[in-house]
């Protein structure tokens, strides 16, 4: 039997965890890989010359927080994806090749922020917009690092509970813990899981938004990363202390309750988000 990825490593690799939504029956952007395997070979670069459904959107296989996605990546011909690949491969091992769901004019993106673990689990859900329109709908490295974006609340409850009942799949599957970050696509009416930032950047802007959205500041919500982690060690017998008043301090009394304490079936829990 082969070894279970360290969960970080699941959630850092797009194609594992692609590969395990899609066995576990997720909806996610259709796709391949091309690899450099060294001494010159290119494992499926013969792939690209064969593909017709353009357009497609080309990025580094592995990392997070839309680190090396460029608007030039997006390619609509098979002599335009071939170079693009080659020259992503001169910088990194392994290139996701996935279909590009921008083509679709009601599409939308979402992330989901959250903290704690099991029937604890605190989801935040927003929507990304951008403030200024663009002619390719994608969110690149420079789009987060300039703040072009902005994050605005989710407009509907039956919305939000669909979000959140997506986002306890795709983080049941991926086995995050304490606290991570989940992007989801809405395009051509369905519903796409998109990938995990399982080490989301803290301060995270957009986990920021996500917590400010039911209520938290920037301190409350660091002190309920650092309790789901001690919830969680506590409950799995790997901690003897009790649970530090200091951090009770911080947050609000629901919300220390319901990271330490509290169970609720999958329903409550999405039904009660704002109630903390």
């Amino acid at each position: 039997m082969g070894q279970t990825k360290p969960r970080l490593e699941l959630v850092l690799s797009k194609v594992v965890l692609k590969d395990k939504w899609i066995d576990t029956g997720m909806p996610t952007p259709a796709y391949f890989v091309v690899s450099d395997k060294g001494a010159g070979v290119i494992e499926r670069l013969d792939q690209l010359e064969v593909k017709q459904d353009f357009p497609y959107i080309v990025k580094p296989s592995k990392g997070g927080n839309n680190r090396g996605i460029l608007e030039n990546l997006i390619v609509f011909s098979s002599s335009s994806l071939k170079k693009c690949v080659q020259n992503l491969l001169t910088s990194y091992d392994e290139i996701l090749v996935e279909q590009y769901l921008g083509r679709y004019e009601d599409i939308r993106e979402f992330t989901i922020a959250m903290i704690g673990n099991g029937d604890q689990m605190i989801l935040m859900p927003c929507e990304i917009v951008f403030k200024a329109p663009k002619p390719l709908r994608v969110i690149t490295t420079r789009d987060k690092d300039e703040h072009h974006t902005q994050t605005i609340p989710v407009d509907t409850l039956e919305l939000c509970e669909e979000l959140c009942e997506m986002t306890i799949r795709a983080f049941h599957v991926a086995g995050v813990r304490d606290y991570s970050r989940f992007d989801v696509i809405y395009a051509g009416g369905k519903f796409y899981a998109s990938e995990i930032n399982g080490q989301p950047m803290v301060p995270d802007k957009w986990f920021e938004a996500c917590a400010r959205g039911v209520g938290l500041d920037k301190g409350q919500y660091l002190n309920a990363i650092f309790l789901s982690g001690i919830a969680r060690n506590l409950r799995e017998r790997k901690l003897k202390k009790k649970y530090p008043i200091c951090l009770e301090k911080g947050i609000t009394i629901k919300l220390y309750e319901r990271l330490c304490y509290r169970t609720s079936t999958g329903k409550d829990m999405i039904s009660s988000i704002y109630d903390i």
